[in-house]
């Protein structure tokens, strides 16, 4: 197939609707610092499971699992954001596999 049709096959799988939060810092009345996420933007996503892990520290078992999502490129999505689809998933990399058009958002989810 053409690089066009190909493309839009592909974007037919993008069937979760996501979003991207950043994390923010503001004061409040009292001058205290107040820490919260807040929107970044929305986009529809495919998700790939990737790896699951348990381990144990200080005796309490901690599970980690790993999910790759691909979604059309938007710019500013980086490492540190947070995404949130049927739970929230720290995003540890960012990778623009085709410029300007698919990125590829590598994230973890810990469960204590």
């Amino acid at each position: 197939l053409p690089f066009g049709q190909l493309l839009r096959a592909d974007m037919k799988l993008y069937d979760r609707y996501i979003t991207i939060q950043t994390y923010t810092q503001t004061r409040n009345e009292s001058g205290e610092v107040v820490r919260s996420w807040t929107m970044f933007c929305h986009v529809y996503a495919r998700r790939d499971k990737g790896f699951g892990q348990e381990t144990v520290i200080a005796g309490r078992e901690i599970g980690r699992d790993s999910y790759t999502y691909y979604c059309r490129y938007y710019p500013g999505i980086t490492r540190g954001m947070r995404l949130v689809d049927d739970d929230n998933y720290d995003i540890i990399d960012v990778v623009e596999t085709i410029r300007g058009v698919e990125l590829k958002i590598e994230c973890i989810n810990e469960l204590v």
